[in-house]
């Protein structure tokens, strides 16, 4: 039982345990306050430096995308940049076989018979198309062969794709325009010889050369001609490179040719090379890249044609160079280079023992940091881009044309 407190007791307690007065209540609330304050300030921030450390790769990535872009080739060639994700390689085998290859470890995900060697396939909205030397023309989604035709002669080109129509050039000297959808014939226009380059395209425009020596230039929408340009002789193995609104293109006697996509005016003459020149030249930062048969690879200015640079192949090419992150990447028909653009110093090469195409004309693709060629014993090679390392290699049925990455 507790016994009251009596006034001597209650003063006694008063002495041992002295009752603040009001200031240091006060002071004492004020302390409590600020320690509350601080413990949520600590709190906000463990929280914010948490998220900050789980921010998610795709933001981080958004990021860095908005950065200055490198300048690379359109050539045709495609397959330079996109998604960091998986992706395929389609090439063509002279077993008359189209191969779609997975990107990460170089498996088979579907092979497809289309008739010939589709040299190089060209990928639209993920549609492959194709045009092989037995005359056909195909397209290809998902596993499945969507249409097949077959519109006359035989073919080496890669097919241009715009505004719902497919373009092919032909070695009975026509050009044909078919529908993407089905494969229907659109128009043909008939040029003085053959055509074995790949035609380009651009505003309404379908370009190609032909080796009775002209430039052509024609409507995407009629066939009509729209004009054409005599060179310095036959167009055999080079194709028309547009960029800036100029067409440029190389002939058989070395000389490079610029003319205003527009009108056909000539701008330009340069006789560029010391022998034949192949494949589409490479138009980036103000430099054309190409290659000829004179085994060399040059560089020489968008404005006049004037030299940059050359650099000397161990075999004669005839092939599209490819210009990814200020690297040209090119291939002889044993070995793949790459090679600095502004001055044309050799940063790594990979020799191929079977060879790529004896011709020198296979080229290679490129997406995410790998380099993909094919081989002339049916090996496609994924390279690193940078080191030039082999990252896998997948072993077709036979020979292979050039890769493209999609």
């Amino acid at each position: 039982m507790r016994v009251p407190d009596t006034p001597d007791t209650a003063k006694s307690h008063e002495i041992l345990f002295p009752r603040p007065s009001r200031g240091q209540r006060t002071v004492r609330s004020v302390c409590c306050l600020l320690s509350l304050l601080l413990l949520l300030l600590l709190a906000a921030c463990s929280s914010s430096a948490g998220s900050q450390a789980h921010t998610p790769t795709g933001t981080a990535g958004t990021a860095a995308a908005s950065g200055t872009p490198t300048a690379t080739s359109d050539n045709g060639n495609g397959g330079n940049g996109g998604s960091s994700g998986p992706f395929t390689i389609y090439v063509g085998s002279s077993d008359g076989t189209v191969y779609a290859v997975d990107s990460a470890e170089g498996n088979k995900r579907w092979q497809i018979p289309v008739g010939g060697l589709a040299n190089k396939p060209a990928v639209v909205s993920g549609i492959v198309y194709v045009a092989t030397d037995a005359g056909h023309v195909a397209a290809l989604g998902n596993g499945s062969s969507l249409w097949n035709v077959t519109p006359g002669g035989s073919f080496e080109g890669r097919p241009a794709v715009d505004n719902g129509l497919v373009f092919v050039g032909s070695d009975n000297g026509s050009l044909y325009a078919l529908g993407a959808g089905d494969g229907s014939s659109k128009w043909s226009f008939a040029t003085g010889g053959a055509i074995s380059g790949s035609p380009a395209t651009a505003n309404g425009l379908v370009y190609t050369g032909s080796t009775d020596g002209y430039l052509y230039a024609v409507h995407e929408s009629d066939g009509s001609l729209a004009w054409k340009v005599k060179l310095t002789t036959d167009v055999e193995f080079t194709s028309p490179g547009i960029a800036n609104g100029v067409v440029y293109i190389g002939d058989d006697g070395g000389v490079l040719t610029a003319v205003n996509a527009s009108n056909g005016n000539v701008l330009w003459t340069k006789q560029a090379a010391g022998s034949q020149i192949g494949g589409r030249p490479a138009v980036v930062n103000g430099l054309i890249y190409f290659t000829a048969s004179n085994q060399t690879v040059y560089a020489v200015h968008a404005s006049d044609g004037s030299p940059a640079w050359s650099f000397q192949t161990a075999d004669g090419l005839l092939s599209t160079p490819n210009v990814s992150n200020g690297v040209v990447y090119v291939a002889d028909p044993s070995t793949l280079y790459a090679l600095n653009a502004n001055n044309g110093q050799k940063i790594w090469q990979q020799h191929s023992s079977s060879g790529f195409a004896s011709t020198g004309r296979s080229w290679p693709s490129i997406k995410n940091g790998s380099v993909f060629m094919g081989g002339s014993d049916g090996t496609l090679y994924a390279y690193d881009q940078n080191s030039g390392h082999v990252q896998w290699t997948f072993h077709a049925g036979s020979g292979l044309g050039s890769p493209q990455a999609a």
